[in-house]
């Protein structure tokens, strides 16, 4: 017999008590460089001033560490690469960001340096979140799959703006993942050049083989990924998506990668207690809890979240513990029994 959403609630506070969290280790290295006003941005020319106008209270050194921290969290394989980033005047190039190549080396070849160049024009203003690490000024995770040969796969990991000084805004961090997904492959250079010689990313590892990722340019032809040629709606967080991994794995030849489970309902790259909140809110006929996509936010979904639960990407190689557990589970009780050529641009 199925068990009701009170029963459900409440095996999942007890199953916060047992759970454990499990280490990882990471493996790509960013080196994010960011150049002051008046220094020599590489490959585009000198670094301008902050813009006058943007919204949220955080800065573009905070922000792009986070987005940093996406990716290698994502990425596994020992790879560093260098990151310049400035304020530029991009208006005649874009009125967000663009990417430049600055150098390509290796066996595999691989970028192992480029330069990242945001609008400080103020035609349409940034949002700097104040704490990039989570997505608290945003609604829930939105998530969707599709086939491109090999069997569904995610394409979309998108949350609309909730906070007054996101919506209208350009979301920096969402900038900034879609920049450096070019400064991790793809950018045109030779590699890159060659893999898409015939208009799409041809994969072949294993796991995925059959995959065919049509691209454009340095993006993605695909409606929803962080690298997709297509404008994410305004003031949106679009954050990593399978799909993105898979295409900048594929031609950088990376082979250990990492994709969050299903149950991180909230996008952060753990599955704790705060997944656990979404999937209790979700209950309500929502489908944003939906771990196993079919279509429902139920008690399958809540398995699934259990046996992920503790699951994290970490930047170092450390068991992460769940902070202030008991608090949280003392929190929930009470809803237990109430119920995105070397310059690559954003798109327009």
């Amino acid at each position: 017999m199925p068990r009701s959403p009170i029963s459900l609630i409440r095996l999942a506070i007890g199953a916060l008590f047992v759970a454990a969290c499990s280490p990882s280790a990471r493996a790509l290295t960013i080196i994010d460089h960011f150049v002051a006003a008046g220094e020599e941005l590489a490959g585009i020319g000198l670094a301008g001033d902050a813009p006058q106008q943007f919204n949220g209270a955080g800065s573009l050194p905070s922000v792009f560490r986070a987005a940093a921290n996406h990716w290698e969290r994502a990425i596994r394989d020992d790879f560093t690469v260098t990151v310049n980033y400035g304020w530029f005047a991009t208006a005649p190039i874009t009125p967000i960001a663009f990417h430049q190549g600055v150098a390509e080396a290796g066996t595999p070849e691989r970028q192992i340096e480029g330069s990242i160049a945001f609008s400080n024009d103020g035609l349409l203003p940034f949002y700097l979140d104040p704490s990039p690490a989570d997505n608290f000024e945003f609604g829930p995770l939105v998530v969707a799959q599709s086939d491109f040969g090999a069997g569904p796969i995610n394409i979309l990991r998108e949350l609309a703006p909730v906070d007054a000084a996101a919506v209208g805004s350009i979301d920096l961090l969402s900038t900034a993942i879609h920049e450096l997904g070019h400064a991790l492959g793809l950018v045109g250079w030779p590699f890159y050049n060659d893999e898409i010689a015939d208009g799409a990313i041809n994969v072949v590892i294993a796991g995925f083989e059959g995959t065919t990722i049509p691209v454009m340019g340095t993006h993605l032809t695909v409606n929803g990924p962080a690298m997709s040629g297509f404008a994410r709606p305004l003031g949106s967080r679009r954050l990593i998506t399978d799909l993105d991994v898979l295409a900048v794995s594929q031609v950088s030849q990376f082979s250990q990668f990492l994709t969050p489970p299903g149950s991180d309902f909230n996008g952060d790259w753990q599955v704790d207690s705060s997944d656990l909140v979404n999937w209790i809110a979700a209950l309500d006929g929502g489908t944003k809890a939906d771990a196993n996509l079919d279509g429902a936010s139920d008690g399958a979904d809540f398995m699934l979240w259990q046996q992920q639960f503790g699951w994290t990407a970490p930047k170092t190689s450390t068991t992460v513990p769940e902070p202030a557990l008991l608090g949280v589970v003392i929190g929930l009780a009470p809803l237990g029994y109430a119920c995105r050529e070397r310059r690559t641009r954003w798109p327009k």
